[in-house]
């Protein structure tokens, strides 16, 4: 048997995986969900719990809103997801298409 001061004493802390990354990003309304789904496999090099993702929040005329969710595997990488995620957000990074000519008319997208 236990006595009962022991258990007292005994403290039950809950495991709790790491904070993920939430943002709401704006891009030109000819970019698609896929198109951005796709520049973040290719952006994001730090291990995920699970893909990133997408959903529609806003639309109109001009412009689309995303929101984006990601969580690292590692709390530690919390940083570099972020940095990464907002290089496509802003239209910094570098995507790589199938095609040998890239649209130059349309622009990644901007936070």
């Amino acid at each position: 048997m236990v006595p009962n001061n022991v258990i007292l004493n005994c403290l039950v802390v809950p495991i709790s995986g790491p904070e993920g990354i939430d943002v709401k990003a704006r891009f030109d309304s000819h970019t698609s969900p896929g198109d951005v789904q796709a520049m973040l496999a290719q952006a994001i090099t730090v291990p995920t719990q699970r893909p990133p993702s997408i959903w529609l929040d806003e639309i109109d005329r001009d412009e689309v809103v995303l929101r984006i969710h990601a969580t690292p595997v590692d709390p530690a990488d919390g940083a570099r997801l972020a940095e990464q995620i907002l290089a496509v957000t802003r239209g910094t990074f570098e995507f790589e298409t199938a095609k040998s000519d890239p649209e130059p008319s349309v622009p990644h997208g901007h936070a």
